[in-house]
């Protein structure tokens, strides 16, 4: 996701064995929980370039083809960080804040080009981006892995409707964020 080279092989290499991308989805991530003044600035960039620009690395190389074609979809797996504060999550929530005012802005310029994109914002979601610590304690609490699946499919079924399109999904844990 941190290098152009990269994410350009990988896509020559789905195209060449699938075909053009229908839908892409953003999903890869990484999360450092730390307070402010403890976080350093190598933190700060590896958020951002992991987070925020890799998903707009594997969005512009996919889109030429989705506009040619007049059809697509991009899925980011964004946060309620991007839009909620929380403690000991500046970089994190930096990065995905960028994400969101990305795709918002990328989903007006490319709608009336028949290419859809959508953010799923989502909770505390029981994955390895949390400590065995914390998962330990709180997993209870957090959304499986497999309930933000079937939301994402819920949208991706939609991929079609030719007359609306969700935008952006909310997603929390039942008991309200950690």
């Amino acid at each position: 996701m941190a290098s152009d080279d990269s994410v350009a092989e990988a896509h020559g290499r789905i195209v060449e064995t699938f075909g053009p991308v229908d839908v892409l989805i953003n999903n890869a991530g990484i999360a450092m929980f730390s307070p402010a003044e403890q976080t350093s600035m190598s933190d700060y960039a590896d958020h951002l370039e992991v987070n925020l620009l890799g998903a707009v690395r594997c969005s512009q190389r996919v889109l030429p083809e989705m506009i040619r074609r007049r059809r697509g979809m991009i899925l980011s797996m964004n946060s309620v960080a991007s839009v909620t504060a929380f403690e000991n999550c500046t970089a994190y929530a930096a990065s995905k804040a960028g994400l969101l005012a990305y795709t918002r802005g990328l989903r007006k310029e490319v709608r009336r080009h028949g290419v859809k994109v959508v953010d799923l914002l989502v909770g505390a979601t029981a994955t390895d981006i949390w400590s065995a610590a914390m998962l330990e304690e709180h997993q209870h609490r957090m959304i499986s892995p497999s309930d933000v699946a079937l939301a994402a499919l819920d949208v991706i079924l939609r991929y079609d409707h030719p007359t609306m399109m969700i935008e952006e999904m909310i997603i929390r844990p039942q008991l309200g964020d950690l």
